[in-house]
């Protein structure tokens, strides 16, 4: 079956297109496969972002050294915003730990900004931070720091972690409702009647 690289809508869309169920494959779950890969590779990894109070990045760093030990965890800040007046100092944090490492190049930068604030921050910066793969992971540092609970496996099985986390972040009613309902509505419009967005 094909794992598709976001949420539950991606997958609905996909679902009615192909005509066969797919299974969706979260951030969480991209990142951990990430991670495992870095480690059987022994890569590079610069954490990006996350809750600033709670120094995620640093957290991320921590857990990442214990329980991928042959990853180069080579550091992680959430100091900086994805503001742009924010680019140089993040870019200058970033280099310095690599100086620290002695690597040239990063093998992975995982961005924690959330949805389209780390889109656009990687489209800023990419061509000023040599990394092979730059990717924005939205809240997964949170959930794998244990600060964020994942739904229930139930939910999560029945593809309503969604909804789970409406439960706990009402405020988040706007957006769940685009990547539920107007994303796949959106997609299939696109593919069946080739409608240009």
């Amino acid at each position: 079956m094909f794992n598709s690289p976001d949420g539950t809508g991606v997958s609905l869309g996909l679902s009615i297109v192909s005509g066969k169920k797919q299974n969706k494959l979260t951030g969480v779950e991209i990142t951990e496969r990430i991670l495992s890969y870095a480690n059987n590779k022994n890569k590079s990894v610069y954490f990006l972002g996350g809750n600033k109070k709670k120094n995620i990045a640093d957290k991320m760093v921590d857990i990442v050294n214990k329980k991928y030990p042959k990853i180069k965890a080579v550091g992680g800040s959430s100091e900086f915003s994805y503001l742009e007046k924010d680019d140089e100092k993040t870019i200058n944090e970033i280099k310095r730990f690599m100086a620290k490492n002695k690597l040239e190049k990063l093998d992975f930068l995982l961005v924690g900004y959330g949805h389209i604030k780390q889109e656009f921050w990687i489209d800023r910066n990419q061509s000023r931070i040599p990394a092979s793969i730059s990717i924005g992971v939205g809240g997964t540092f949170d959930y794998l720091t244990g600060s964020i609970k994942r739904a229930p496996k139930l939910f999560q099985d029945l593809g309503l972690e969604w909804a789970y986390r409406l439960y706990k972040q009402p405020k988040r009613i706007l957006r769940i409702f685009k990547a539920i309902v107007i994303f796949p509505i959106l997609f299939i419009t696109t593919i069946f009647f080739k409608i240009k967005l």
